[in-house]
């Protein structure tokens, strides 16, 4: 009978604990996109424009930090070549150590983000992503904020690059 009822306790709290521990992950994807999102409108509202500092590139490669994404927290810096494109930004994050890769391209009128996005190009834009495996099982999970909107988009890994 106890067994039965530790068994019970066991289903409903192990997904529940796991949600809990991806919540408190993807809290700092959450976090830095809405920083980046702050500093591209002041960069815009300085310069005339956002900053493109992923320079266009929209594969994973192309993330930083750079390489494929961990389970584990890589660290941040601002000395490399990318990490100098992303003080120009203003934006870092709370740590010296992220979970999550980031990118963040912008364009200006006359052209449309990777996919479109249901953008209409008449206007500068830019997109930030955020991805990471959350539990080492080699499925990304991606999260994208946008000039034109105020929500923050969460996919898998189905669908994208």
């Amino acid at each position: 009978m106890v067994v039965a009822i530790l068994g019970i306790l066991a289903v409903v709290a192990i997904p529940r604990y796991i949600g809990y521990v991806h919540k408190a992950k993807t809290s700092e994807a959450v976090g830095f996109l809405s920083e980046i999102k702050a500093r591209q409108e002041s960069y815009r509202a300085d310069f005339g424009e956002y900053c493109n500092v992923s320079e266009g590139k929209w594969s994973t490669s192309d993330y930083y930090p750079s390489g494929t994404p961990k389970t584990v927290p890589r660290p941040w810096s601002t000395t490399s070549a990318m990490g100098l494109r992303w003080a120009q930004l203003g934006a870092s994050p709370p740590g010296a150590q992220v979970l999550f890769s980031y990118l963040t391209n912008a364009g200006t009128p006359g052209t449309t983000p990777q996919g479109g996005l249901g953008y209409s190009g008449t206007d500068f834009w830019f997109v930030s992503r955020a991805i990471a495996d959350l539990d080492g099982d080699g499925k990304l999970v991606m999260f994208e904020s946008y000039s034109h909107g105020q929500g923050l988009y969460i996919d898998n890994e189905a669908g994208w690059e």
